[in-house]
């Protein structure tokens, strides 16, 4: 829900039905990234660099500046890609074209297609300390800068996001759940080969909820935590 004015707070998912363990070595997990521990290690010099940059978002992760290695599917027919859960996690990050290259001139600015806009670094609204938030994804680029400093921010971002100790891939079994901070996550559904029988077959039902608890003690704000208004072009230069 980064392609919301008001993005998810935390985040369910329910297993019904899932494939054997043993298949989901071949996709199916989830995979999870603890972005608060990914923040809490950038170097120094780099949190001082994005710090006040605030990123356009699309209203879907394909229209996206960049992917990272691995999360377009390869084969439409089987829904298959490479980086799939239980393999090694691949940390390369490209350009979200079909052939992996920058856009062509005649292609229109990425943040034309912006719908709404999120701080790179965003204060989470119970704990107020700045986590980064969605580099990848939605993440169109940089408000100010050009879409070829945009992905070289955004890939150097996602070399950090991507390595594996900051990754957990969850293996379901039938009745889990699963909650998460969406604020302080990223996460990727792995898909497995189409089903083809009632064994094969996975369904998660997923419910996020917008804003935090009244209940909970926060300093969720307009303006900083959702209903960010697109700033003056040159934000962050």
């Amino acid at each position: 829900m980064t392609f919301e004015d008001e993005p998810a707070a935390m985040t369910i998912l329910y297993c019904q039905a899932t494939p054997s363990a043993e298949r989901q070595h071949r996709g199916g997990k989830t995979s999870f990234i603890d972005m608060q521990a990914v923040t809490a290690d950038l170097p120094q010099a780099l949190l001082r660099r994005i710090a006040g940059l605030v990123c356009g978002h699309a209203d879907t992760p394909g229209k996206g500046l960049v992917q990272a290695a691995g999360d377009m599917k390869q084969n439409t027919a089987e829904y298959t890609r490479d980086g799939l859960a239980g393999e090694a996690p691949q940390t390369a990050t490209v350009w979200n074209t079909r052939d992996g290259q920058p856009p062509g001139s005649n292609e229109p600015p990425p943040l034309s297609e912006a719908i709404c806009w999120h701080r790179l670094l965003r204060p989470h609204p119970v704990t107020g300390k700045e986590i980064l938030y969605s580099p990848c994804g939605t993440n169109l680029g940089v408000v100010g800068w050009s879409a070829q400093e945009s992905f070289e921010l955004l890939r150097e971002l996602m070399s950090y996001v991507l390595q594996p100790q900051y990754r957990c891939d969850h293996t379901w079994t039938v009745g889990d759940i699963v909650i998460y901070d969406t604020n302080s996550t990223l996460h990727r559904a792995n898909p497995s080969t189409s089903a083809q029988d009632a064994e094969t077959v996975r369904l998660l039902l997923r419910a996020s909820n917008q804003g935090v608890s009244n209940e909970v003690r926060h300093s969720y704000r307009e303006g900083v935590h959702h209903h960010l208004q697109m700033p003056a072009a040159g934000v962050g230069e």
